[in-house]
């Protein structure tokens, strides 16, 4: 999905305060590790991986 643009839209307004975009060379801190490696594998190309909390 390299050309999406739309504005994210928070369902769970209870849950989160907001919701945004971000480059994902610019990943916003602090993150969730397992989002953050997801993310990473993703960029590479990469299908499947292990995430262990290291």
């Amino acid at each position: 999905m390299k050309d999406f643009e739309s504005e994210p839209v928070n369902k769970e307004p209870r849950l989160h305060d907001k919701m945004e975009w971000f480059d994902v060379n610019s990943l916003p801190s602090p993150i969730i590790p397992v989002v953050e490696y997801g993310i990473k594998q993703y960029v590479q190309g990469k299908t499947y991986g292990d995430f262990y909390d290291l």
